[in-house]
């Protein structure tokens, strides 16, 4: 079975996983900020400081756990992408031709590396996939008229 072309929108970066997560995150800040509110700060019971609290407090641990979500969501996508860059620059330097070739001084050959002598043209088109069309550049077309 094939498996279907990778979405490269924003949306395809926030997997179920990283969402949820990054949920788990959001929610473990609200239950350690519930402990230190309970056990340091004395405010109340644990379970006041939980759930029950003034307006101002349950808007600041509600914005700060999406925030939470959020960052980590942004750090999931930072890691897909830079995976993929990764990958396509490995993709890329593999079909790079670098170091020494060795050509034939008359004919322009290149010897590969099964000790053969190849036209330049198809030795490059194999090792890059570049695709060649001849032409007759004007001082030469002069020679041969």
């Amino acid at each position: 079975m094939q498996e279907p072309p990778p979405n490269d929108n924003i949306s395809a970066c926030l997997t179920r996983r990283a969402i949820i997560v990054g949920a788990g995150l959001g929610v473990i800040w609200w239950f350690v900020e519930t402990i230190v509110h309970t056990y340091i700060f004395r405010d109340g019971s644990f379970r006041h400081c939980f759930l029950a609290m003034d307006a101002n407090e349950l808007w600041m641990r509600s914005l700060i756990s999406v925030m939470i979500a959020a960052i980590y969501c942004y750090v999931a996508c930072e890691r897909i992408y830079k995976n993929k860059a990764r990958k396509i620059i490995e993709g890329q330097r593999s079909r790079l031709l670098c170091g020494i070739l060795p050509i034939c001084a008359h004919c322009k050959r290149i010897r590969g590396s099964d000790n053969r002598w190849h036209k330049i043209e198809q030795f490059i088109s194999e090792h890059t996939g570049v695709e060649f069309t001849h032409g007759i550049c004007p001082d030469c077309i002069e020679k041969v008229l």
